[in-house]
């Protein structure tokens, strides 16, 4: 049996290796972020509704593709981290989700669209 390298039949003391509390930041940052989305599109429902002239059953279209999007993307989320690297697919995510916030506030903007690409990453 090989001998771990700080294990504790050794003596050693075993440390993770990475910081936890990093990690729980980083966890509680991209839930709160994902909260306070759905928050503002949900409190923001009445406006989009009569900027585009919809009525507001028509708007809940915008924020229920946007919870679909996000229900779809959650669990693929542990092979999209396998498959483009840990580092790379939080980071990507992020940058790909404030673009698309971005692109769904220019003027006249496909509400829809915007939510489905913004709660799909």
């Amino acid at each position: 049996m090989k001998e771990i390298k700080g294990s504790l039949e050794t003596g050693g003391q075993w440390r993770p290796r990475h910081n936890p509390w990093l990690i729980a930041i980083s966890v509680m940052l991209a839930t709160f972020m994902e909260v306070l989305d759905t928050s503002v599109a949900n409190v923001s429902l009445p406006h989009i509704a009569g900027n585009l002239s919809a009525t507001t059953d028509e708007s809940t279209w915008v924020l229920t593709s946007y919870l679909v999007a996000n229900a779809i993307v959650l669990p693929a989320s542990s092979w999209f981290g396998y498959f483009f690297g840990r580092v790379c697919w939080p980071s990507g995510r992020s940058i790909i989700f404030s673009k698309t916030r971005l692109i769904s506030r220019w003027p006249r903007p496909p509400p829809v669209r915007g939510s489905i690409t913004s709660g799909s990453v």
